[in-house]
Parts: structure tokens; C-alpha cells; sequence
């Protein structure tokens, strides 16, 4: 009797530790598993910032070129305006010689 009473608080000794370990093991393998968890979150969290940051970067890039050809074309303008300001003045004074000319032969 004396040995099946040890046997059995053996037994129930044992199952508590079991049981304990048991219980460990859980909470690490739940730790285990919310680390992983959040390193998962925190890479999503990098790709999408970068995503954004490319995106963002591209836009700029796309405002600055935009940007660029649109001074071009106000160059562009500006130069055909001086252009046509300079014929006109060669056409005033082309017209002003043939006037001259041809008031000096009398027309």
C-alpha cells in the first residue's frame, strides 16, 4: 500500500511537472510565434514605406520634367516672339530704303 501511495504521488508529481513544462512550452512557442508574427508586420510595413517613397520619388521626377518642358516651351515662345520682332524691324528698314530709293528716282 505504502509503495502504490508513492507510486501514485510520483505519478501526480510528475503530470504537474508535465503539465507546468507543458505550459512553458506553449507560452514559448506563442512567444515563438508573435516574434515571427511581428517581424512579418514590420517587413510589410518597410515594403510599403519604400513603395510609397518610389512612388513619391517618381512623382517628383515626373513634376520636374513637366517643369522643364515647360520652360523649354516659354523659351521656345520667347525666342520666336524676338525672332519675329527682329524681322519686322529688318522689314521697316528694308521698306524705309525702298522708299527712299524711290523717292530719289522719282516714283
Amino acid at each position: 500500500m505504502k509503495k502504490l501511495a508513492i507510486s501514485l504521488l510520483m505519478l501526480s508529481v510528475l503530470s504537474i511537472g508535465t503539465s507546468a513544462m507543458a505550459g512553458s512550452l506553449s507560452n514559448a512557442l506563442n512567444n515563438a510565434a508573435n516574434k515571427v508574427n511581428q517581424a512579418e508586420t514590420n517587413a510589410a510595413k518597410k515594403q510599403e514605406q519604400a513603395q510609397k517613397d518610389a512612388a513619391k520619388r517618381q512623382e517628383e521626377r515626373q513634376k520636374a520634367a513637366e517643369q522643364r518642358k515647360q520652360e523649354w516651351k516659354k523659351q521656345q515662345e520667347q525666342a520666336k516672339k524676338d525672332a519675329q520682332k527682329r524681322q519686322e524691324t529688318r522689314d521697316k528698314e528694308i521698306q524705309k530704303k525702298k522708299d527712299a530709293w524711290n523717292t530719289l528716282i522719282g516714283k
